[in-house]
């Protein structure tokens, strides 16, 4: 199956207009060509005609896709960083129920909005081996803010013990409200 490929550029200087030249570039190098991936190219300042051979291109672009994908990517982190300040308190109680985090990159009140209902995850790490994992974890829903200064109200399942203070936690994206 052979397709043509006809483009028209109305601004040179447009980037968004342009972002499809890396890829037309790379088909047009000589290797390619060589190859015999395309049989034709007429290239004018603001016309392009390709005559390819789709289905070889096609493969050729997809082994490269393959390449690209081996190399080292982080993983994706779909999930807040966040440190637990303390308990709520006055000058002389304190409350376990409520926890208080300070979430990465949450500065003012307003910012807090957004969290409000999110899901809190504190990991921590046990001796004893239970369901295969020593890894056990403490849910928690994001209540409420505290103060003007970014920080939050969490309450958690059971209450979190005295040496999560100063400990991270996971302020997950769900549920949504948007």
């Amino acid at each position: 199956m052979v397709v043509v490929v006809v483009v028209v550029v109305r601004e040179r200087d447009n980037e968004e207009e342009l972002a499809w030249q890396p890829l037309l570039l790379h088909l047009l190098s000589g290797d390619l060509r060589e190859r015999g991936y395309f049989s034709l190219s007429i290239d004018c300042p603001y016309l392009f005609f390709y005559l390819f051979d789709l289905p070889r291109v096609t493969e050729v672009c997809f082994k490269q896709e393959k390449m690209k994908k081996q190399g080292s990517k982080q993983p994706v982190r779909l999930y807040v960083r966040g440190i637990v300040l303390g308990y709520k308190r006055s000058k002389v109680n304190q409350y376990p129920s409520c926890s208080l985090i300070q979430l990465e990159g949450v500065h003012e009140r307003k910012d807090t909005q957004f969290y409000l209902g999110k899901r809190v995850a504190y990991v921590c790490k046990a001796k004893t081996e239970k369901k295969g994992s020593k890894f056990r974890v403490i849910w928690g829903r994001i209540r409420r803010p505290h103060g003007n200064g970014g920080i939050v109200r969490a309450k958690f399942r059971k209450n979190l013990p005295p040496s999560a203070i100063a400990g991270r936690v996971r302020v997950f994206l769900y549920p949504s409200n948007i």
